[in-house]
């Protein structure tokens, strides 16, 4: 399905709410479909450029993905011309990211795909994640990544694309998204 986040807002269009009652899997493929993801506008950058933004997951809690919430995390890397993916988590209501992006693709074409299998008993999401682009071998790449909680309810919200931190998004983005459980 095609997504977009118009030029001044934050949330993808269409909007979609999934509700899930203890999924064990959750599937996602998300394709960057014009390469428009940059904050670059007459030569200025603006400071949110270094934000991360969602990319897709799930919340552990019904009305907000500030507690208990696994998701991949995006942003457009100004020096590479590339997109950046990141785990991305919200446990407690701290924030956790990792140091390094686990991987990059092109703005334009790249994709990201993946499942995630959730452990209740265990309290963890562990999800394998892929990601390549079209017509460069080279740039493919593949990890596993572990999100733990403390408290982990059996109720699951799926994320939507969002764009920026303080900031909405400069111009129109478009994404090819599906996701299943």
């Amino acid at each position: 399905m095609l997504f977009h986040i118009s030029e001044g807002q934050h949330a993808a269009e269409p909007k979609q709410l999934k509700v899930r009652w203890r999924p064990k899997r959750f599937h996602f493929d998300v394709t960057f479909h014009d390469g428009r993801y940059h904050l670059r506008e007459n030569g200025k950058t603006d400071v949110d450029q270094y934000d991360w933004n969602k990319l897709c997951g799930l919340s552990f809690h019904l009305f907000t993905n500030h507690h208990d919430s696994f998701m991949i995390g995006w942003r457009y890397n100004l020096d590479t011309k590339r997109i950046e993916l990141n785990r991305y988590q919200h446990r407690n209501g701290e924030v956790v990211f990792d140091k390094q992006p686990f991987g990059t693709i092109h703005p334009q074409g790249g994709r990201v795909r993946g499942e995630a299998r959730i452990n209740y008993d265990r309290k963890q999401v562990r999800v394998s994640v892929f990601w390549h682009q079209p017509k460069n071998p080279s740039a493919e790449g593949h990890t596993g990544l572990e999100y733990r909680f403390d408290t982990m309810p059996k109720i699951t919200r799926e994320i939507n694309l969002w764009f920026g931190g303080n900031e909405p998004a400069p111009k129109t983005m478009f994404f090819l998204k599906e996701t299943g459980y």
